[in-house]
C-alpha cells in the first residue's frame, strides 16, 4: 500500500545536519525494511529543500527518524510529519544523539 505523506526537516542551531550523515544508516534500514530505494530520494530531498512528499506510513518515517538519532550529535532537527489522516501527524525533535522530544501521532481510539 502506499501513502501520502510529507516530511519536513529543518536545522535548528549554527550546526547544519547535512542528510549524508545518516544516508548509509537509512539506506541500510530502508534495505533490511524492504522499502524501495527511490524513497531515500525523497528523504535526501526533505533535507535538502526542507520538505518532501514521501510514500511511506507515518508511523514507520517515525521510527525511521528516531534510528538515525544517534547519528545527529552535532547540531539539532526537528522534523514534522503530515500523514493523509488527519491525526497521521507527529513531531520530533533530535539533538545531541537522541529523540528530545516526540508527540504524535494520534490514534482516533
Amino acid at each position: 500500500m502506499s501513502w501520502y505523506t510529507i516530511v519536513q526537516v529543518s536545522n535548528v542551531g549554527d550546526v547544519e545536519v547535512a542528510f549524508e550523515t545518516v544516508e548509509a544508516e537509512v539506506a541500510s534500514n530502508l534495505k533490511r525494511d524492504g522499502v524501495h530505494p527511490d524513497v531515500l530520494d525523497q528523504l535526501r530531498k526533505s533535507f535538502e529543500q526542507g520538505e518532501a512528499s514521501c510514500n511511506l506510513h507515518p508511523a514507520y518515517l517515525q521510527t525511521l527518524f528516531a534510528e538515525m538519532a544517534p547519528l545527529v550529535t552535532d547540531g539539532m532537527l526537528e522534523v514534522r510529519c503530515l500523514g493523509e489522516e488527519f491525526k497521521s501527524t507527529w513531531i520530533m525533535s533530535i539533538k545531541e544523539g537522541r529523540v528530545s522530544f516526540r508527540v504524535g501521532p494520534w490514534d482516533d481510539e
